[in-house]
């Protein structure tokens, strides 16, 4: 009796979920795939996307230094409910689980769980009249974010993250070019660059060797300073 056997491979590929808009502006915080951020900006307001690989929570803020102390800083997670939470935190008491600020200047558009993912997309203005101390304007250059992710919950709140779940950089969040560069080949200019050729005997044969040098300078006037 002959018997076949008919194995089923089945593959699961694990897909970070696609931004819910547009953006123009993106960055890799945490490589490959933990923590993007996506952002688009005006003269007056900036909307933040954060896909963030956890089921927990995500934090997102701008800091003076890239410290906590003194950030301004949002929290955001889906609870056992599915209800979503947003809330914007003072950082002012230290090292502790921020408590939620008097003023809540940043609005929330959308934050979903999907695919291992919390998924926090909101808005606020470049300069915002803040009277308390506890928020932060966006400046131009290149200013600090800090961000952070959990999966643990104390008294229905974001539970420390650890000191391998949060990090800071530094980005040009109002000084990118915020656009979509389309190149017209018609007004680029090409250069020709001339190879060396020289010929080398090893073992009495011959090998021709090329080689090329090039240089590139690129002007970042984003980063000029004025005196």
């Amino acid at each position: 009796m002959q018997i076949q056997l008919l194995v089923l491979l089945f593959t699961y590929i694990h897909c970070e979920p696609s931004p819910t808009a547009k953006y123009v502006n993106k960055a890799i915080l945490v490589a490959p795939d933990v923590y993007i951020l996506y952002w688009n900006y005006t003269d007056t307001d900036i909307t933040f996307e954060i896909h963030a690989k956890t089921t927990g929570w995500v934090g997102f803020g701008i800091s003076p230094n890239g410290d906590m102390i003194n950030s301004d800083v949002i929290i955001a997670w889906i609870n056992s409910n599915g209800i979503a939470n947003f809330t914007e935190r003072n950082t002012q008491a230290g090292y502790v689980t921020p408590s939620i600020s008097t003023q809540q200047l940043w609005t929330p558009l959308l934050t979903v769980a999907q695919n291992g993912y919390i998924i926090s997309k909101s808005t606020r203005k470049l300069k915002l009249c803040d009277t308390t101390g506890q928020h932060m304007d966006i400046e131009s250059g290149t200013p600090h974010v800090i961000f952070s992710c959990g999966d643990s919950f104390s008294n229905n709140d974001a539970a420390y993250h650890g000191p391998n779940n949060r990090d800071t950089k530094s980005l040009p969040l109002i000084s990118s070019l915020n656009a979509n560069i389309t190149i017209n080949m018609s007004q680029v200019q090409t250069v020709d660059f001339k190879v060396n050729v020289i010929t080398i005997n090893f073992n009495s044969s011959k090998h021709k060797v090329s080689w090329a040098k090039v240089l590139f300078l690129i002007i970042d006037n984003s980063r000029t300073s004025k005196y």
